[in-house]
């Protein structure tokens, strides 16, 4: 039950990451809705790339990164602060931001546009080194445990950006209500608060229950 409850939570994180708005989901919104599924692909395709790419660096170097344990235990309150910080930031995000003007592009973004945000994406690159330090751990020190958490989250990151683009038009519209829009960003801000201090008390919160 115990690497259940580890599964749970990872997924859970990876979800709530990938789906909650942000420069790749807000960007393949954006372009679905102006311009359609089929041309928003080749931006799908490179936010894609450049995802996986930066996890597989993330997943090969993670070594180096956890004999750095002092800078390690400080990270998990410093990104706990930060997902915390993105909570109330979703909670309190303006309705007015998911309906942002598309005359502005004047041709669909392409691969390489998709590809190279992800290596300046901060919010991709703190994502991976989550991932394959604190909760990799959880599971085993085996290579495979990490390979599987990049392809996994590589999937869900598929589905987060198709969903995004996919229902651009009708997120556009439903986000435009501010009842709406207010209550989806209370529900997705309180689960990623959740999620924020799993990551930095989660031996505390498994004793609880000991």
């Amino acid at each position: 039950m115990g690497n259940l409850s580890e599964y749970i939570i990872i997924l859970s994180y990876m979800v709530f990451l990938s789906f909650s708005p942000g420069p790749n989901n807000i960007l393949c919104s954006i372009n679905g809705t102006r311009y359609g599924w089929a041309k928003t692909i080749p931006l799908i395709s490179g936010m894609i790339s450049g995802f996986f790419l930066v996890g597989f660096f993330t997943s090969v170097s993670v070594e180096f990164i956890k004999e750095q344990e002092e800078f390690l235990e400080q990270m998990k309150y410093i990104c706990c602060i930060y997902l915390l910080y993105l909570s109330y930031r979703i909670m309190n995000e303006d309705p007015g931001s998911y309906t942002e003007n598309t005359e502005a592009l004047e041709s669909p973004t392409q691969f390489t546009s998709g590809f190279v945000l992800q290596f300046i994406n901060g919010k991709v690159i703190l994502y991976y080194i989550i991932l394959m330090t604190v909760y990799a751990s959880r599971l085993g020190e085996a290579y495979s445990v990490k390979l599987g958490l990049l392809l996994g989250a590589t999937m869900v990151g598929i589905a987060a950006l198709s969903t995004w683009a996919t229902l651009g038009v009708f997120l556009r519209q439903y986000l435009s209500d501010q009842i709406k829009a207010r209550r989806s960003n209370y529900i997705l801000g309180f689960l990623l608060a959740l999620v924020a201090l799993d990551l930095a008390f989660h031996d505390q919160l498994l004793s609880l229950g000991d």
